[in-house]
């Protein structure tokens, strides 16, 4: 019979695998608690001047990365993740992108006079610049100042449709907007430079409160738009960073304004192997645990045989390890419990590439199947060459394709890039999807290898 200490150590053992299973940050209302510092997250709080977008594939850790942003700012900094609210876009019919960033860039003005002027961080004196107000604006701000303070009074870090600034204009004070003055707003917010201050904010998948279709398109381009304006401009007083999955933003990144920002104001999250490791130690902390009471092999070995295999990072690892722990029946998990249920993540790895582009492109499964015959390695060319080929000589294929929004050869190899399925091979060197590297990629050179990545081969092959 297990004596006291060993129920314990085998219940918080599997409180750790349980937390395991909490693979979406958005859900989880403990992320915070074993979320950890990564290098791509605390770059995005201090610049003069922000990221403008911020890109992750599904599954890197957007959500939670937007949760520690805004629950742990620093010194002198405002910071709020901000939910556009749709209301007021179903009442435009035709409105173009131009009009939606003049509406976005007097919103988050508005907003971030009213967030300074209901704290702390500036004297009187300067609150008496703010306060200093066209009238028409003064009821935008006690519409704003309401839900200033009801976000506050929620739970920090939460998500922008629970726990962010979110709110509707009145018609009536959108007409308001529309005679808001721009410039005075613009000096009086420019003023507070080296003054120690600063306004953040942060917009989580705002394609969710936006109207479908074209005009929420238009709307999510015009909203990008007003955030690069007030980056550029404001010199670090306000800064607004938005936060896509990689695949939304694919369908906007045409627009020629969007195409001509600065690639240093576009970022990507990714993760380090020595990351992800902190990370689940974080969770093993958390559960009252040190890595030996979880796994029975060492910890290289999890960064070598585990971690390394890894296409998204974060979510394909713990729900690995909760995979592990079923095959394990609870007990500490052993090297052969994650090799057992490497298919199985595969799949799971597989349905969310699936279910992230299931309208723009269908059958992702049989497509690499085709392109990648028993996971055949090429470079890019070659991988361009094989594409055109087979869109002309493969019925098949020329039957999938009918189906996507996918035009040139070309295309197809950046949708597989884009989408986090393949791994490249430079010099020698892996570099896998949830890397600093992959999205980085803005050209890929004569010497990178590509093939199906790992651990969806695991599940095609």
């Amino acid at each position: 019979m297990p004596d006291a200490k060993e129920k314990d150590g085998s219940a918080a053992r599997q409180y750790f695998f349980e937390l395991c299973g909490r693979a979406d940050g958005r859900e989880d209302q403990d992320v915070l608690s074993y979320t950890i510092p990564t290098e791509s997250i605390s770059g995005c709080l201090t610049p003069k001047m922000p990221l403008t977008v911020l890109l992750g594939m599904k599954g890197v850790g957007k959500s939670t990365a937007f949760k520690r942003m805004t629950a742990e700012p620093p010194s002198g900094f405002l910071v709020v993740g901000f939910a556009p609210g749709s209301e007021r876009f179903k009442r435009l019919s035709n409105v173009q992108p131009g009009l939606f960033r003049e509406r976005f860039l007097a919103l988050f003005l508005v907003a971030a006079l009213a967030l300074l002027d209901e704290s702390e961080l500036l004297d009187a004196k300067d609150k008496s610049s703010l306060s200093i107000l066209p009238v028409p604006l003064k009821s935008i701000l006690k519409t704003l100042d309401s839900a200033v303070k009801e976000g506050r009074s929620r739970l920090k870090g939460g998500s922008a449709f629970g726990f962010g600034l979110s709110f509707d204009l009145s018609e009536d004070q959108e007409k308001k907007l529309d005679q808001f003055d721009r410039a005075a707003a613009r000096a009086k917010l420019q003023a507070l430079a080296g003054k120690g201050v600063a306004v953040r904010f942060f917009v989580d998948d705002p394609e969710q409160s936006l109207p479908p279709g074209e005009q929420g398109s238009n709307a999510l381009v015009g909203l990008i738009l007003a955030a690069n304006e007030i980056n550029v401009n404001f010199r670090g007083v306000v800064g607004v960073t938005v936060l896509l999955k990689t695949h939304v933003y694919q369908k906007v990144s045409g627009n020629e304004e969007l195409a001509n920002m600065i690639p240093a104001q576009r970022g990507a999250l990714s993760w380090k192997e020595d990351e992800l490791l902190a990370a689940v130690e974080s969770r093993l902390a958390f559960a009252g645990l040190i890595y030996a009471d979880a796994f029975a092999f060492k910890k290289g070995d999890l960064k070598k045989h585990v971690i390394s295999l890894l296409r998204n990072g974060p979510r394909d690892l713990f729900v690995w390890i909760s995979m592990a722990a079923q095959a394990s029946g609870g007990e500490k998990l052993k090297l052969d419990n994650f090799s057992a249920t490497k298919k199985s993540i595969g799949e799971f790895s597989m349905q969310q590439i699936a279910t992230a582009y299931t309208n723009e492109v269908p059958n992702i499964p049989r497509l690499l199947r085709l392109v990648f015959p028993r996971n055949k390695e090429y470079s890019w060319e070659a991988l361009i060459a094989e594409v055109a080929e087979l869109r002309t000589n493969s019925k098949e294929f020329i039957e999938l394709s009918e189906k996507n929004r996918l035009d040139l050869s070309s295309d197809y190899a950046k949708f597989f890039l884009e989408a986090g399925t393949l791994q490249l091979t430079t010099k020698g060197n892996v570099i896998e999807p949830f890397g600093k590297d992959y999205h980085h990629n803005q050209e890929i050179g004569k010497d990178t290898k590509v093939r199906v990545h790992p651990l969806l081969a695991a599940a095609l092959f």
